[in-house]
């Protein structure tokens, strides 16, 4: 059996998104982009695609949103929201 992704091995978001959704339809082969967004509390049940092929960014009040279907601990979820603010990052200033 995969093992659950560690966020703290992750340097972009989006592919920690898109395996944290891979793991839990390992688990649960009925788990749906519809289903995410029903536990994230999100209108769009093509939200998480989007965002993980790129098309659209996450904003600080959809991080959370994201990232609770994946039960992420407060210091993981500090540290996924760090990760998102560094990869959507344009200037290298906000970057460091």
């Amino acid at each position: 059996m995969k093992r659950k992704p560690d966020i703290f091995g992750y340097s972009d978001y989006r592919k920690f998104l898109k395996d944290s959704f891979n793991f839990k339809k390992s688990v649960d082969r009925r788990y749906t982009y519809r289903k995410f967004s029903l536990e994230a509390d999100l209108a769009s049940p093509s939200a998480l695609k989007e965002v993980v092929d790129g098309k659209k960014n996450l904003t600080l009040a959809s991080i959370p949103k994201f990232a609770s279907p994946f039960g992420l601990k407060k210091n993981q979820l500090e540290f996924f929201k760090n990760l998102v603010l560094f990869n959507q990052a344009k200037k290298e200033v906000d970057k460091n």
